[in-house]
């Protein structure tokens, strides 16, 4: 049989494209104009290649013909909407004088040549075939010679066979030799079983959350290796065969004779793809000897490679073509319009009982198998005659299958019984006989393509809406074009937040509380007097930027937003820009910044904000501030204004003004990050809570002076014993250094003093510990090292580029929103101007580089605690998920440990540029593989975990009396302008960064690798994957067991939400 799919089947007439392009609309077969004019035309030039000047060019030009009509799109099937290629053969067999169909065409070769299309002359001559082969290469009725369904292949890509053609044409006793050798290869019984098969397609999706056409042919050419010859490709050499496919495909369809022409040769490459070809070859047979001992012991070598370019055409032209394109059609169909509008209602590919259905009826619509061809000798002086079984047409043919131009779920019994498109009827008497010519892989096709589609829909087992909610489409189902023998291309990506359920907005739990009348008349309220309304100009000119350019929904960047795109080696002291305090540099250039146009905008916009000379004294009297009548209707204007413009929220915080609820946001929430062992009052300097276990200690923002009525920053919270299962103690006290004094529940003050504690969490968490901390120096270090210290090519450069992405871009280009006093973001805290500088300028200067692991350990909380603290225990199991990963990711390029790495200049250079980056030293330890592990574990999981820890805090921001950025004495809520620079700032981080779960294959692929490095690390990036899946299915059945314990989800650092590099 031949298999030949979309690849084989369209790119065969790419030659012939331009000619087609002249009178394409018309059909006439005669000399009347129109694009048969032109063919003639062209192909007459060529005559001196041709054997017959008159039926080559008429068989070209049906051939051309024969390409527009399956290009079309597919039709619904109903009466009167028949596909194209459908008509196409309709016209050709139908009695010129009654217009019944016959069945049969007298082409297409002009003469001596018949196309049978009934299902009943197809079937009765597939069973008939191998007998009339005879039992050698001339007593037989009938031969194969060099055709691949429809089209007549040109020799010149077989020199090694002496038939000088595809396999499927060898003569008799050749093919008497070759086909029990491939059927014991990828026969039933043969080198493979279908757990096997099963597996290799888990493997495929294991860390995978992208898919393109070209990956499933590349999978299905490893399957195909392994099971034909025994030898496992990396992918690196899977690609490399399928451009030697490509290269083998664009030579066949040449005229017999054309490719003489050394001009001709050039142009398809056929001398280079031929070398390639020989080098496969070669390669195979000593892998055959191993897979068949005694079969082919005492084979000559002329047989061998007989035997091996047959295999070769099998992973060539027959499955190697065919299974990824029948794959590709099932997996495009429910994205495409033809799909929506023509698949049953009632179907699902996410019923996986339904799918071997689905990839036969998807084969019967639209066949791999167009036409088995073999020639009836001609006796006592008759030509031969040519005979074209036409599979395609008979799997439609109405007598046998109702409904047969529709798609339509039939019974398992029905396809085995009426299905021909392996040539199933074409055994004699086995399917392992010399005489047979049924396809012998088609169990091992069939269990790929049911394995495949099986494995994908169960990548989406935790989703509701299916597959097609997980995996999105890049293109609109308009964009999907479904013809006759090919799918269009289109990628998919694995959406990892759809696993997450986002929380409702904090904060709207209020608006819950008011009746629904209530609730009306406050929302109308709010849209006819929004008080966010009478903000400043600067504010207002900012709501407006966030409203124009934030949409989280809409601007969700993935993976392939990052170009594999890597500038050379070199300083950037000249391209950079030096912040007044710090030593800070920030590389002003960005490798990805042409592409990044969102984060272009914004920046213009902001620089132009900050160009305006408003005069931006605020009036920051407690008389002259404006409040709102309730925090519901803070909530509502919120609502209202920043609603759809806010980060999604996968963590939920509607209460943090109740003693519990402070306390949770101690244990579970942003405050956190800075829980450490309680210390005494000699040991902090100020008064403490009696019988406190645990504190949040901030009280270091205490010395910083604040502008007019605002309160200082400066505090620490204080927590008893934890009842265990990492629940918190109660809260017991909280220290404010603003009054120099401790509050306890009861006070008079106690409401404030909680209000300033949150205040005051909130302030350190967004400039200290996110600012400056995780973006100007570890994020901003981790670029400059990586750019300026490595080369393109560079494992550590290949490994950081996700993490490095944008880096450069965001950090220059927000400063002027962030930076200088007077502008925004000092406007939305309380600090003075020297203040202001002076709490960077330290932040810088008491920094400390400690890793994740012993920053935890330093905390010194009670054991039995922090052994089941969330925080701590999701944080360290991200961290070490990302160490494994490193250190899987390095070893190839390092295979004799410290020994290499010291020995390579990009490495020690990359290490000590970590010094110097700031007035700051990093104070790294010795060089060594484990300790240059832990750094970039370090790096990497401040950019991805500690970013969203300290940076995510949209939750916390969404109502009035949650965390003010600055705050009044004895006040419990945030004033208006206040509240609303919050949520600016808050609202700028809904421009994401892609995720951290994603396919980087593309950015960690190098020539400079060898092949076994290539596929070591193709297979670390896609472990981690795996492995970050674990993490975050972990995280969900953790949490699950901490509610039922009493406790709440944290799902703060769960791989499915993070980002891969800092955004905003």
């Amino acid at each position: 049989s031949v298999m030949v799919g979309d690849r084989v089947e369209m790119l065969l007439f790419s030659d012939q494209r331009e000619l087609m392009a002249t009178g394409r609309d018309s059909d006439t077969d005669n000399n009347g104009g129109g694009w048969f004019s032109a063919a003639s035309g062209t192909l007459a030039k060529l005559a001196n290649y041709f054997a017959d000047k008159v039926g080559t060019p008429y068989y070209y030009s049906q051939m051309a013909s024969y390409a527009l009509a399956a290009a079309k799109g597919a039709r619904s099937g109903d009466e009167g909407d028949k596909d194209e290629i459908v008509n196409w053969f309709l016209k050709r067999q139908r009695d010129p004088v009654t217009g019944a169909d016959t069945g049969e065409w007298s082409g297409p070769q002009v003469r001596n040549q018949t196309l049978y299309s009934s299902h009943s002359e197809v079937v009765k001559r597939l069973a008939e075939l191998g007998e009339g082969l005879g039992t050698n290469n001339h007593n037989g009725k009938y031969y194969r010679a060099n055709w691949l369904g429809i089209q007549r292949l040109n020799s010149a890509p077989w020199p090694e066979a002496p038939w000088k053609g595809i396999a499927l044409g060898a003569p008799q006793e050749d093919h008497a030799f070759i086909r029990p050798l491939i059927t014991k290869l990828v026969g039933p019984g043969g080198k493979w079983d279908r757990t096997w098969v099963r597996e290799q397609a888990e493997e495929f999706f294991r860390g995978r959350v992208g898919i393109n056409k070209g990956d499933i042919g590349v999978w299905v050419t490893r399957v195909l290796h392994k099971v034909h010859v025994g030898i496992t490709l990396t992918e690196a050499e899977g690609e490399e065969f399928m451009d030697m496919q490509w290269g083998m495909i664009k030579a066949i369809a040449f005229p017999e004779g054309s490719l003489k022409n050394q001009r001709i040769r050039d142009m398809v490459g056929l001398d280079e793809t031929l070398a390639k070809k020989a080098r496969w070859l070669e390669r195979y047979k000593p892998a055959l000897l191993l897979m068949l001992p005694d079969e082919l012991n005492g084979t000559s070598d002329d047989q061998m490679t007989h035997l091996a370019s047959a295999l070769f055409d099998s992973l060539a032209f027959a499955g190697g073509a065919s299974v990824p394109s029948v794959i590709w059609f099932c997996m495009a169909l429910p994205y495409s319009e033809w799909g929506e509008t023509n698949l049953p209602e009632d179907f699902s590919l996410d019923t996986v009982s339904t799918i071997p259905s689905y990839v036969y009826e998807t084969m019967r619509r639209f066949p791999p198998v167009g036409t088995l061809p073999y020639i009836e000798r001609g006796v006592n002086g008759a030509p031969d005659h040519d005979v074209m079984l036409n599979i395609q047409m008979a799997q439609r043919d109405p007598s046998v299958w109702e409904n047969g131009d529709k798609f339509v779920i039939r019974s398992m019994a029905e396809y085995h019984t009426k299905f021909c498109g392996f040539a199933d009827f074409a055994n004699s008497p086995n399917l392992g006989s010399a005489n047979s010519h049924s396809c012998p892989g088609k169990d091992l096709a069939f269990a790929m393509m049911t394995s495949f589609l099986t494995e994908f829909v169960r990548t989406a087992d935790r989703v509701d809406g299916g597959h097609k909610q997980i995996w999105v489409c890049d293109r609109p189902p308009s964009e999907i074009n479904i013809s006759a023998f090919a799918a269009g291309g289109f990628a998919l990506t694995y959406d990892v937040t759809q696993l997450v359920q986002e929380e409702d907005q904090s904060g709207m739990d209020m608006l819950d509380e008011l009746t629904s009348a209530e609730r009306s008349l406050l929302m109308e309220r709010v849209s006819a007097t929004n008080k966010f309304n009478e903000c400043n100009a600067n504010t207002a000119l900012f709501i407006k930027i966030v409203q124009k350019i934030v949409k989280p929904g809409n601007n969700k960047q993935a993976s392939k937003d990052v170009r594999a795109v890597f500038f050379n080696k070199q300083s950037y002291a000249d391209s950079s820009w030096s912040a007044p305090f710090g030593g800070f540099r920030f590389i002003t250039c960005d490798e990805d910044e042409e592409r990044e146009s969102r984060i272009s905008a914004l920046a213009q916009m902001l620089m132009y904000a900050a160009s305006k000379r408003w005069d931006l004294k605020e009036d920051e009297q407690e008389d002259r501030l404006i409040w709102f009548e309730s925090p519901a209707e803070g909530v509502a204007s919120m609502h209202q204004t920043f609603g759809p413009h806010l980060p999604p929220q996968y963590n939920e915080w509607d209460d943090v003004v109740t003693d519990e609820g402070m306390a949770w946001l101690c244990v579970a929430g942003c405050a956190g990050w800075h829980l450490t062992k309680a210390r005494t009052e000699d040991e902090a300097g100020h008064a403490v809570v009696e019988g406190a276990v645990m504190e949040v200690d901030m009280t270091y923002m205490g010395q910083y002076k604040t502008r007019g009525s605002w309160i200082r920053y400066g505090g620490a919270a204080y927590l008893g014993q934890s009842p265990g299962d990492g629940l918190p103690g109660p809260l017991l006290g909280i220290y404010l250094c603003h009054y120099d004094a401790v509050f306890r529940p009861g006070d008079d003050k106690w409401e404030h003093a909680k209000c300033a504690f949150r205040s005051t969490v909130t302030t350190g968490l967004t400039l200290k510990d996110h600012l400056c901390t995780v973006h100007w120096i570890k994020a901003n270090g981790l670029g400059m090292a990586a750019r300026e210290a490595t080369g393109p090519d560079h494992p550590i450069r290949r490994l950081l580029k996700p993490h490095y992405y944008n880096t450069a871009l965001i950090n220059f280009k927000s400063k002027d929103m962030l930076l200088p006093p007077g502008q925004f973001a000092y406007r939305t805290f309380a600090f003075t101007k020297g203040s202001w500088v002076q709490y960077f300028a330290d932040c810088a200067s008491n920094w400390v580089y400690v890793p994740l692991p012993e920053k935890l350990a330093a905390k010194n909380l009670p054991s039995e605690f922090f052994d089941t603290w969330p925080l701590g225990q999701d944080s360290l199991k991200l961290w070490y998920t990302i160490e494994s990963y490193v250190k899987e990711f390095l070893t190839p390029f390092y295979p004799n440990g410290d020994d290499d790495l010291l020995a390579d200049d990009h490495v020690t250079e990359f290490w000590s540029s970590f010094e110097s980056q700031f007035d700051t030293p990093w104070n790294l330890p010795p060089l060594s593989f484990d300790s240059l592990t832990t750094l970039i574990t370090e790096l990497i999981w401040t950019v991805t975990g500690e970013h969203e820890l300290v940076g995510s805090i949209v939750a916390y921001l969404t109502s009035p009396i949650g965390f003010p950025a600055k705050l009044l004495e004895d006040h419990v809520e945030s004033d208006v302008q206040s509240f609303a620079q919050g949520l600016v700032i808050i609202a700028l981080t809904g421009l994401r960064q892609p995720p951290l779960m994603d396919d980087w294959d593309h950015v960690m692929r190098s020539d400079s690798w060898t092949a076994s490095q290539q596929q070591s690390v193709l297979d670390a990036v896609r472990g981690f994957q795996v492995k970050l899946g674990k993490v975050a299915d972990q995280n969900d059945d953790d949490n699950i067991q901490r509610v039922k314990n009493g406790g709440r989800k944290v799902n703060i650092v769960n791989p499915r939400i993070l980002e891969s590099s800092v955004s905003i």
